[in-house]
C-alpha cells in the first residue's frame, strides 16, 4: 500500500505548508476582528478562559440559584421594587439574548466569508507566501517638512 492515499477530494491535495499558511491567515483575521469588536479583549487572559471551561457549569448553576433566592427575598422585603424590577430584568435578558445571537451570527458570517474566499485561492499557486507578506514590514518615514525662517519684527 502506498504511503499517500489517492483521495479524490481537492482539499486532501493541499500540502501541509499551505494548510499552515491558511491557518495563519485565518488566525490573523479573527484576531483583527476580535480586537475591533470585543471590548476589553486585551485584558482577557488564557487562565480566565480555562477557569470558565473548568468551573463554568457550576458557576452558572450557582448564579441561577443565588439569583432566584435574591428575587424571592427582594419580593418579600420590597414588593413594589420587585414588581418594577421583574419586567425590567426580563427586557434586559431578552435584549442580551438578541445581542448575543447577533454577535454569534456576525462571527459566523465573518468566518464563512473568510473560509469562502480562501478556497478560491487555495490552489498550490494561490497560497504561496509572498515576499512582501513574509518579510518584516518596513516603516515608511516621511521626510520632515523644511523649516521656514520667520522674519523678525525688529529688522
Amino acid at each position: 500500500m502506498p504511503l499517500a492515499s489517492r483521495s479524490g477530494s481537492a482539499w486532501a491535495q493541499i500540502t501541509l505548508p499551505e494548510v499552515l499558511l491558511l491557518g495563519e491567515r485565518l488566525c490573523r483575521d479573527v484576531r483583527r476582528e476580535a480586537l475591533c469588536h470585543i471590548p476589553r479583549i486585551r485584558a482577557l487572559r488564557l487562565n480566565h478562559l480555562l477557569w470558565v471551561q473548568r468551573y463554568g457549569a457550576a458557576a452558572q448553576t450557582g448564579w441561577r440559584v443565588g439569583f432566584g433566592l435574591w428575587r424571592f427575598v427582594r419580593a418579600a422585603l420590597n414588593p413594589i421594587q420587585s414588581a418594577g424590577q421583574e419586567p425590567s430584568g426580563m427586557i434586559a435578558e431578552k435584549t442580551l439574548s438578541v445581542l448575543s445571537h447577533c454577535l454569534r451570527a456576525y462571527a459566523t458570517k465573518m468566518f464563512v466569508l473568510e473560509i469562502g474566499t480562501l478556497p478560491s485561492t487555495s490552489t498550490p499557486a494561490g497560497l504561496r507566501c509572498r515576499t512582501t507578506r513574509c518579510a518584516p514590514r518596513k516603516r515608511v518615514t516621511r521626510p520632515a517638512p523644511p523649516r521656514r525662517l520667520r522674519r523678525c519684527a525688529s529688522f
